[in-house]
């Protein structure tokens, strides 16, 4: 008897402390977590009609609300598209696209940068580098210039070629020792004569009573006249000029002499869509000469139509490049076109003498 007394009480033990798990749960559902597809229950809806009170959690609608948080974003240019549409969509001015992107219009296919910042560059990397150093060399916000591209680390390295924007303005960039080449100045303001290739020879018939810097008599290394001498140091005469802003990539700094050439010179730099190129070779302007040598490319002293045209200096101490697009040798002449001459994307055609000074010579297509 004793025994069976005792398991009762054992048995009544367990069914109380059970009724009490089972209120303190019910009583506590609120303040549990419920997993996804779970029924909740509301302890205040428990009355006759429970069932009914019953509440599905995967039917509870949730707003969440985003703000969006975009530093620049590139945008290709949709048909139909223009500035004042592209400048609506995303909540700014044209003026802004027009000066971050240096362009005054756009067509179809472009890829233009996008951003809210009033003041910027867009910057190509001439070679690889890592970010923290790259911000440091040129003296730039570490912080702004991550935020701005999207880079999670300092320590990312930044490739050739690439494009990143940095929040400065254009008169800023142009002070950082050595951080972009500067647009050359206009040294020759004076007049152009109209259409001077219908008379070449009047360039090299000048007798040497002209303007020139080097009398007649100056004793030269070379076998050339005292008139050709005169002519050599004469500034080109240029024909024609336009502005070319055609969103291009082919790894070359936009609006660069290297970028236009590259742009007409499909033979070496062959189109891989309306808008893309690739490169048999590479280098800045004081590179090209050489590394067209290295690549296998024909290199020669002599011009003709259709090859690129290597200065070593020729409006300042920068190296430069052009296209030959015509030779005279009875007049000994040629016409060179080119860009940034005279400007940012401003393309120039050009008499020029054969014999010209610090040309270092010619890649041939």
């Amino acid at each position: 008897m004793t025994r069976r007394k005792q398991v009762s009480k054992w048995k009544i033990t367990g069914i109380t402390l059970g009724m009490l798990v089972f209120v303190l749960l019910i009583t506590n559902a609120d303040k549990l977590n419920v997993s996804s597809g779970m029924d909740y229950v509301n302890p205040t809806f428990i009355w006759e009609g429970w069932p009914e009170a019953i509440i599905k959690v995967d039917e509870v609608a949730t707003t969440i609300e985003e703000t969006e948080d975009w530093a620049i974003l590139w945008h290709i240019v949709q048909p139909g598209e223009n500035l004042e549409s592209i400048a609506t969509e995303f909540g700014i001015s044209v003026s802004n696209l027009k000066k971050i992107n240096k362009i005054s219009w756009v067509s179809a296919g472009d890829r233009i940068l996008v951003t809210s910042e009033e003041d910027g560059i867009i910057y190509t990397l001439k070679d690889a580098q890592n970010v923290k150093v790259f911000a440091n060399k040129y003296g730039l916000n570490l912080e702004d210039l991550m935020t701005l591209n999207y880079i999670l680390d300092d320590s990312e390295i930044l490739q050739a070629g690439q494009e990143i924007f940095i929040n400065i303005s254009t008169e800023t960039a142009n002070n950082i020792p050595w951080f972009i080449d500067k647009a050359q100045p206009n040294l020759n303001p004076q007049p152009v004569k109209p259409k001077v290739v219908n008379k070449p020879t009047t360039t090299t018939t000048k007798p040497s009573t002209t303007t020139t810097t080097k009398p007649s008599t100056t004793n030269t290394t070379t076998t050339n006249t005292s008139t050709t001498e005169t002519v050599t140091n004469v500034a080109s005469s240029t024909l024609s000029k336009w502005t070319y802003t055609k969103n291009i990539t082919n790894w070359f700094a936009r609006w660069y002499c290297t970028w236009y050439v590259a742009t007409q010179m499909p033979s070496l730099f062959p189109y891989t869509s309306d808008t893309t190129q690739s490169r048999s070779f590479g280098g800045n302007a004081n590179q090209r000469y050489a590394n067209a040598q290295k690549a296998g490319i024909s290199v020669w002293s002599s011009p003709k139509a259709g090859s690129i045209i290597v200065y070593q200096q020729l409006r300042s101490s920068a190296w430069h490049v052009g296209i030959v697009r015509s030779v005279n040798r009875d007049a000994g002449t040629m016409v060179v076109e080119d860009m940034n001459y005279d400007g940012k994307f401003v393309v120039t055609k050009r008499t020029e003498n054969i014999n010209r000074s610090w040309v270092v010579g010619y890649i041939y297509g």
